[in-house]
């Protein structure tokens, strides 16, 4: 499953919101908190659901009951998005739960599998590294480091033949596997030239003072770690800048103290950019490390 909605589903959604925006958590609670729920192969759609409600307890109260009851044999048939919203939707769960889950129910060549399958595409796989990265827990962003990671990366480096979305979406997955923890190994990339980024940039406009989507800010991430690796010289659209800075000062963390310090990480970078005409600046420390050193603070 790569986050397709089915077209009933699609039909029924704004019934479902509002059904979901009436549930009373306590008796959610009561109703889901320690039951079998076998394979989850529905989360995604169900949390997708109840973050339309803005319900985001509902789908916490979910995804703690499937990392206590959850076996090894439930995510035999379902990929990395499907662990990425657990793990996203109880960030604040029991490490001890968290960690149990993991290794009851997850095996490193399982993890290995997801990374390299063409069944989950660049943007897709971008996305749940991220996720996995910006957690809270160390342990768990340890536990999803893995070198076939860089096989994956390496295998999709936009050629001059990719479009537009692609190079969005590998620099997305670049930033993502940086922000893991794994520093990229040092390796000769041919320049992206300003007129593929700027349509990559284009590609994921923002809405400004409504805050960033997830895409819009790990693209962004990308375009900031490939400056720091590759150097490049890159001037932006000053229009579609000036509403990236605005969306970036406008997101909300969710109360997760990382995003919010990636946040701050890209506003300040913007702010240079923007006095600088916005000409991007190659930044001589990664953003992980740039992250680490806030987190100290």
């Amino acid at each position: 499953m790569q986050g397709r909605k089915e077209p009933g589903l699609c039909r029924e959604e704004p019934l479902l919101v509002d059904l979901i925006k009436k549930i009373d958590t306590d008796n959610w609670r009561r109703r889901w908190g320690s039951v079998d729920l076998g394979e989850p192969n529905w989360i995604i759609g169900f949390a997708q659901l109840c973050y339309n409600a803005r319900r985001p307890e509902l789908v916490s109260i979910i995804a703690e009951t499937i990392m206590a009851t959850a076996q090894l044999e439930h995510f035999s048939r379902l990929n990395q998005r499907h662990l990425s919203y657990i793990l996203s939707a109880a960030p604040d769960s029991n490490p001890a739960l968290i960690h149990g889950f993991l290794n009851r129910c997850i095996r490193p060549d399982w993890v290995t599998a997801c990374y390299l399958t063409d069944q989950a595409a660049v943007g897709a796989l971008a996305g749940s590294v991220r996720s996995f990265a910006l957690h809270e827990s160390k342990e768990v962003r340890d536990f999803f480091r893995n070198d076939a990671l860089f096989g994956r990366l390496w295998a999709e480096v936009p050629s001059p033949e990719h479009d537009a979305k692609h190079v969005a979406e590998w620099l997305q997955l670049l930033a993502a596997v940086g922000l893991l923890g794994r520093s990229i190994p040092p390796r000769t990339f041919q320049p992206l030239g300003q007129d593929r980024l700027n349509s990559a940039l284009l590609s994921h406009p923002p809405m400004p003072d409504r805050g960033i989507t997830a895409n819009q800010a790990g693209l962004w991430h990308g375009v900031r770690e490939w400056l720091h690796l590759d150097q490049e010289s890159f001037t932006a659209d000053r229009s579609l800048a000036e509403d990236v800075l605005r969306a970036f000062r406008a997101a909300e963390s969710g109360g997760r103290r990382r995003i919010a310090l990636l946040n701050g990480i890209m506003v300040d970078w913007l702010e240079q950019c923007q006095a600088q005409g916005w000409r991007l600046i190659p930044e001589e420390r990664s953003l992980f490390d740039a992250l680490e050193d806030a987190g100290e603070d």
